[in-house]
């Protein structure tokens, strides 16, 4: 994750574990993308040696998580799980100035 000492010790829980899982989503962003790259060159090479009038398709040698799935789907699931996550941190964020506003309401 290419983080500091110092970086990471001033990190909260919560923020080491999104950044962990965002981290974690990108490794797999690629390796998607270096299979569906492979497939992709091995279905260009076996193309030639099919009988004439077939085809065969990326998909056709290996599927993989993201087939099925349009681009838009996999965009929407990814921006509802982070507005989930965002709303949640919002809410401890507000909770945690409503605490910080009683106390300083109260030393007065």
């Amino acid at each position: 994750m290419d983080l500091r000492p110092s970086e990471f010790w001033n990190l909260t829980y919560r923020e080491f574990s999104l950044m962990q899982r965002g981290y974690l989503e990108k490794l797999e962003d690629a390796q998607v993308h270096d299979w569906n790259l492979t497939r992709t060159i091995c279905s260009f090479i076996l193309q030639p040696h099919l009988k004439k009038g077939k085809n065969i398709k990326p998909t056709d040698i290996m599927r993989l998580p993201i087939d099925g799935k349009t681009k838009s789907e996999i965009d929407l699931k990814k921006r509802q799980r982070a507005a989930l996550f965002d709303l949640k941190r919002l809410e401890k964020i507000e909770a945690k100035n409503k605490k910080k506003d009683k106390k300083k309401s109260k030393d007065k």
